[in-house]
């Protein structure tokens, strides 16, 4: 850490130490851990930007800040890898964090600064010249639309263990990072994961954060939608992009619809499924019931659908559906649109539940 008084770089390894810490996001003239201190950084953008972290944590009353740019020793991969899975606790662990706006559009389009402004205790915004624009508090709800994060979790009203990993996903989904495999790893303290670092991996990251949480018990990793005019089988998404319209979808651990997990196969599973039906009276697909809903509609589950493949395993197929049990009769509705449906009480017993495999990839 920064000592704010020396300016020296300190190693701490006390958990009692009191200290701030900077969001920002990366320019051309960043200061690493060789370069700190050095004449070679004198009027760098960001050099400056640090000094000025260093004057707020003074002023604050802190004698240490944590800087990501010049803390981590990123040319050694070892540090790289424990500093990513241990960043997220260390932005929670801060007495306060600095979010430095120097562009305030840009801030709230990166991957990483997504952590960055949940864990904190308390966050402090400033412009790119220092001066104070507000604190988290007070700015939730106008944040909250700018980034569709439900207010409560930014005004830390209900903890961020309550939230699915689909709903994560979705206040990631309009965010970018440099490097693919960043837009998991900047997620894997929200998700309350470790994972293996391999930057070159590139969209397996994610799929590996996805597998991580669905053997945790997650299954709302499936509730994704495909691009119009997309067709995939594969049952993971390869970025956050995809959970755009999942930011309504929860888990529910009193549901017991689907039991899945993973063997050397692909996705092992006994689950109910259903055929719905078509307006012409016909089984169109089969749809798999997960153990998740929408937090605005009680009475309906979401259903993943699903159609045979190669070596008797199913598939993602199309859109996902909404699924309601209302005491309704064929005669009144069967069904909407491919994007919803319902079971009418006398089908009930067209659910079925049945052991299946389902394809990961490919």
């Amino acid at each position: 850490m920064i000592n704010v008084n020396t300016l020296s770089l300190d190693a701490i390894s006390s958990s009692n130490i009191r200290y701030a810490i900077l969001s920002h996001t990366w320019g051309n003239a960043e200061v690493t851990y060789q370069r700190w201190g050095t004449k070679m950084v004198e009027g760098w953008d960001g050099n400056s930007k640090i000094l000025g972290a260093c004057q707020r944590a003074q002023a604050d009353g802190l004698h240490y800040i944590w800087v990501d740019t010049c803390c981590i020793d990123k040319s050694n991969n070892t540090e790289l890898g424990k500093a990513i899975n241990s960043m997220y606790r260390w932005y929670r662990n801060a007495e306060v964090c600095y979010a430095y706006l120097s562009d305030v559009s840009r801030w709230f389009t990166r991957g990483w600064t997504l952590q960055e402004l949940l864990a904190p205790r308390q966050v402090k915004f400033y412009d790119s010249q220092w001066k104070a624009i507000g604190n988290l508090a007070d700015l939730s709800q106008t944040i909250a639309g700018i980034t569709t994060i439900h207010e409560d979790a930014l005004a830390q009203k209900r903890p961020l263990s309550s939230y699915s990993a689909a709903q994560k996903f979705s206040w990631a989904a309009s965010r970018h990072t440099k490097e693919d495999e960043d837009r998991a790893y900047s997620l894997i303290g929200l998700c309350d994961v470790s994972l293996q670092l391999n930057y070159g991996e590139r969209e397996e990251a994610f799929i590996k954060l996805q597998r991580e949480l669905l053997l945790r018990g997650d299954q709302s990793v499936l509730a994704w939608n495909v691009s119009t005019g997309q067709t995939t089988r594969d049952l993971f998404a390869t970025s956050p992009a995809a959970f755009a319209e999942s930011g309504s979808v929860s888990r529910d651990a009193n549901l017991n619809y689907s039991d899945l997990w993973f063997s050397s196969n692909g996705l092992k599973g006994e689950s109910a499924l259903f055929a719905p039906l078509t307006r012409e009276g016909k089984y169109d697909q089969e749809v798999l019931l997960l153990n998740c809903r929408h937090e605005e509609t009680h009475n309906s589950l979401i259903g993943l659908p699903v159609e045979a493949c190669a070596g008797n395993s199913l598939g993602r197929s199309a859109h996902l559906y909404s699924v309601s049990w209302p005491s309704l009769s064929p005669d009144d509705f069967t069904t909407h649109s491919n994007r919803y449906c319902v079971i009418p009480g006398n089908l009930r017993g067209r659910v079925r539940r049945v052991e299946i495999t389902l394809r990961v990839k490919g």
